[in-house]
């Protein structure tokens, strides 16, 4: 009897990756307040 050939296994389908989202930028506090000493703005 000639023997039983193996059935050839499915190739394992690899899971479609889901996008990684973008961390969202925090928005850059702007300081607000009285303004610093004299000379601090140059």
């Amino acid at each position: 009897p000639e023997p039983t050939p193996e059935p050839t296994p499915e190739p394992t389908p690899e899971p479609t990756p889901e996008p990684t989202p973008e961390p969202t930028p925090e928005p850059t506090p702007t300081p607000e307040g009285p303004p610093g000493p004299a000379g601090n703005e140059e």
